[in-house]
């Protein structure tokens, strides 16, 4: 199978779920004043952008390299894409995030809402590349 089957609507999908979830970061930093990234700017945005292409490029890549997860669990694409968005939430997100917080002070609100970002994006563009797997496999 093509790789660049899977990545296209991993990165459509990654790109998507930043879009709906950039009102999240508007609506923390309007709420609370201690985020560091208060300025927006078009360096900034691009930056945004390009890093959720990044990501669904990344998770694309990875459910391709993973053949063996679909090939060895008998379930619906949808649960496979489910099982993988998580699997790659607690491996990207989840522990780093943790790891920080062992050595900086505490969790604040846009260390939540990053989670948050991160665990959407990466379920939407598990479930991408794992309908794009099953429709063309």
């Amino acid at each position: 199978m093509n790789p660049l089957l899977l990545i296209g609507p991993s990165m459509g999908a990654a790109l998507s779920s930043g879009l709906v979830l950039r009102y999240c970061w508007v609506y923390l930093t309007t709420r609370d004043s201690s985020t560091p990234w208060t300025l927006s700017s078009a360096f900034n945005e691009a930056l945004y952008v390009i890093s959720h292409a990044a990501f669904g490029l990344g998770i694309g890549v990875l459910f391709w390299l993973s053949w063996g997860l679909p090939a060895l669990v008998q379930i619906n694409w949808w649960q496979r894409g489910l099982l993988f968005g998580l699997l790659n939430t607690l491996i990207f997100g989840v522990l780093p995030v943790l790891m920080v917080r062992a050595v900086l002070k505490p969790l604040t609100a846009w260390v939540w809402i990053y989670l948050i970002e991160l665990s959407c994006t990466s379920l939407t563009a598990s479930l991408a590349a794992s309908w794009a797997w099953s429709r063309w496999l």
